[in-house]
Order: C-alpha cells, then sequence, then structure tokens
C-alpha cells in the first residue's frame, strides 16, 4: 500500500519553517494555499511506493494514445483513397477549342474539340446506341427505334430541345463507321430545323481517354423558334448541345452502358 505524505499545515513546527509553514519535501508538490481553502493546502498528495508505477501508468496511457492515433490516420487514409478512387472513376469530358463562322445562306459551321476518359472503343458504342444515352437527358421524355442495322440507326425522340422547339417528336438519322470510328447524325427531311454533325474519334497513347473532333453545320432557326438566332446564340447551344451529349455519353459508360 502507498504511503501517505500529508504536507504541513501552517502553524505546524515542521522542519525548515521559522516561520511555521512546511518546506516541501524531495518529491512533493508545494500546494499552496488561498481564502478559497482556509490557510490549508489545496490537497493531500499521495506519493506511490516507487515511481515504477507512475512509470508503467504513463506507459500504457502512451500506448493507448498512440494505437488511437493510429487507428485515426488508417482511417484518415481510407477516406483520401476512396474519396480519389470515386473521382478518378468519374468519366466527364473536356472541353478544349472551338472555331465557328457563318456561310453566306446563313448557315452555322461549327468545329469543337474535346476529350473524354474512357477508351474509345466504349465512346463510339455509345454513340451507336444514341436511344440508350438519351435516358440520362432531361429533355427527352422517350425514343423509339424505327429502324437499325450494322451501318446505322433512325430514332424518334419525343421532348423539347433545342432541334425540336415545338416539343413534336423529331427523327435522326445515324451512321456508323467503324473503321473510321465516325459517326454522323443528321436531321430527316421534315424536320423544322436542318442539321448535319460528324464525330470523329481518336484514342489517346495510353488507350483510356477519346479525343472527338466534331464538325457541325446547322441551319439558321429564326424561322422555327420564331426569333431571331444570332450567332453567338447558336454557337452557344450547339457547344452546350455537344458538351451534353459526352456528358450523358459518360454516364452511360460509367453505369455500366445501359
Amino acid at each position: 500500500m502507498a504511503n501517505k505524505k500529508v504536507v504541513a499545515l501552517p502553524g505546524d513546527d515542521a522542519v525548515g519553517g521559522g516561520d511555521g509553514r512546511s518546506r516541501p519535501q524531495r518529491g512533493e508538490r508545494d500546494t499552496g494555499s488561498g481564502p478559497l481553502t482556509g490557510g490549508r493546502p489545496c490537497f493531500t498528495i499521495h506519493a506511490a511506493d516507487d515511481q515504477s508505477d507512475l512509470l508503467r501508468r504513463g506507459t500504457i496511457m502512451s500506448s493507448r494514445f498512440a494505437c488511437s492515433l493510429t487507428m485515426l490516420m488508417l482511417g484518415l487514409t481510407l477516406l483520401t483513397f476512396l474519396g480519389t478512387r470515386a473521382y478518378a472513376d468519374t468519366i466527364e469530358p473536356n472541353f478544349e477549342n472551338q472555331k465557328s463562322s457563318l456561310d453566306k445562306d446563313g448557315n452555322l459551321h461549327l468545329e469543337l474539340a474535346a476529350s473524354l476518359n474512357a477508351p474509345a472503343a466504349k465512346v463510339y458504342a455509345a454513340l451507336t446506341n444514341p436511344d440508350k444515352v438519351s435516358k440520362y437527358s432531361a429533355e427527352i421524355t422517350s425514343v423509339k427505334v424505327l429502324s437499325n442495322s450494322a451501318t446505322g440507326k433512325v430514332v424518334e425522340f419525343h421532348g423539347a430541345s433545342d432541334l425540336n422547339p415545338n416539343k413534336k417528336p423529331f427523327v435522326i438519322e445515324f451512321t456508323f463507321d467503324p473503321g473510321k470510328q465516325a459517326i454522323t447524325a443528321q436531321s430527316t427531311a421534315k424536320a423544322p430545323i436542318k442539321f448535319r454533325a460528324d464525330y470523329v474519334l481518336s484514342s489517346s497513347k495510353d488507350g483510356k481517354s477519346t479525343e472527338i473532333r466534331y464538325v457541325s453545320v446547322s441551319a439558321d432557326p429564326s424561322k422555327a423558334l420564331g426569333i431571331d438566332a444570332p450567332e453567338f446564340m447558336r454557337r452557344g447551344a450547339g457547344i452546350e448541345t455537344f458538351m451534353r451529349t459526352l456528358t450523358n455519353i459518360g454516364k452511360y459508360i460509367q453505369n455500366g452502358e445501359k
């Protein structure tokens, strides 16, 4: 059992205290006194039999603290890894550059370039399945494949879009060229807005991403829209449609191509 050492109180004849106050012994703390303690010590000190007990307790506390800190660091590392992995798995387009011009008939010529962090084979497969990719577009309410072959597809879309301001069903013809990794989308004869768009794909050196070159020609939509459509507005709509298409392709691929 530990020996109990009591600090002498004022008025006691302790060693070294000509003034009646005790001097702290070796290994003891001078606890002091004050008005809240009535001039008496604030606490009594219990000394251990030896310092080994204190050292053992300190070692146990240090070990527990080190263990807790290690677990915390491991948890933070895991969260960081999972966050980085989730970010790396996100397939998103990266817009690179654009060029546009108007010809004498008011047709807008638009050339765009972008990249997508997905293999070219998957991007090509997505572009040849516009009916499936369209499920990720909020503007499209339903689709119907009118014809389908190895070299093309004709799809009827329902919903409002830049190409369909009147919300009537609109039909787009798609042509595929797997050898050149090229896809063409064009309006039909009865479409309110005439256009043609060509996608040409090329794989990156490491095969992990795809470069997309987009060239389109579209007629002046002012008559169909019922308002004047200046070049900057048409150019902005064309870029937005292109990037939205690539974003939806990324979602389609990321969700298992379904």
